[in-house]
C-alpha cells in the first residue's frame, strides 16, 4: 500500500510512467521507468486480459517487482479525489467521455481513466492537479466492488457477469 501512496504523489506531480514493449524473449525485456527508480523498480500493473505468460508480466516477476491489479490502482486514484465512476453494460465510455468533457470545458480539469480515446484529449486518459476523478470501471471482473467514488453512474444493466 505504501508503493500506492507514491504512486498518487507522482500522478499528483502529473510525472508520466512508462513501460517499453515487449521484446522477443523474458529476458531480453527492458522494463524501464521514469521517475523515482527505487519506487518504480518495485511496481508494476496487471491487467485483467494480460496472460499469465505476457512476456512483460513474466519479466516483472522475474525481476521480483510487486505486481498489483489495475482495480487495486484504480481504487486508490478514486479514493484521492472527488470522484465520478461510470459502469454498466454498454455505453461506459461514452458516458465517462460525455462527462469528462463537459469538465473539462467547465475549466474543472479532471483527472481521467477512460476505456477509449478521449477526442478532446487525444488519448483515454488526462492527469491532472485538480481535485475531479472520472473513470470507467468495468464490471466485467468483479472488481467494481472494490471502488468507493463520490458519485456512481450506472448507464443500464443486463444479466451479465453474473459469476461476480
Amino acid at each position: 500500500m505504501q508503493e500506492l501512496k507514491k504512486l498518487g504523489k507522482f500522478l499528483k506531480l502529473s510525472i508520466k510512467i512508462f513501460i517499453i514493449s515487449p521484446l522477443p524473449a523474458p529476458s531480453s525485456i527492458k522494463l524501464k521507468f521514469f521517475g523515482e527508480p527505487k519506487f518504480f523498480q518495485k511496481l508494476k500493473i496487471q491487467i485483467a486480459t494480460i496472460s499469465e505468460n505476457n512476456l512483460e508480466l513474466c519479466k516483472a516477476r522475474k525481476c521480483n517487482l510487486i505486481i498489483n491489479h489495475r482495480s487495486e490502482i484504480l481504487a486508490f486514484l478514486i479514493d484521492q479525489k472527488t470522484s465520478i465512476i461510470v459502469s454498466g453494460s454498454h455505453g461506459k465510455t461514452t458516458t465517462s467521455t460525455y462527462i469528462t468533457t463537459l469538465f473539462s470545458y467547465a475549466r474543472r480539469n479532471p483527472t481521467a481513466i477512460i476505456g477509449g480515446i478521449v477526442p478532446l484529449y487525444k488519448k483515454n486518459y488526462n492527469f491532472s492537479n485538480s481535485n475531479y476523478l472520472v473513470a470507467e470501471a468495468d464490471e466485467s471482473d468483479g472488481s467494481l466492488v472494490k471502488f468507493n467514488p463520490n458519485i456512481g453512474v450506472i448507464t443500464n444493466l443486463e444479466f451479465e457477469h453474473v459469476d461476480h
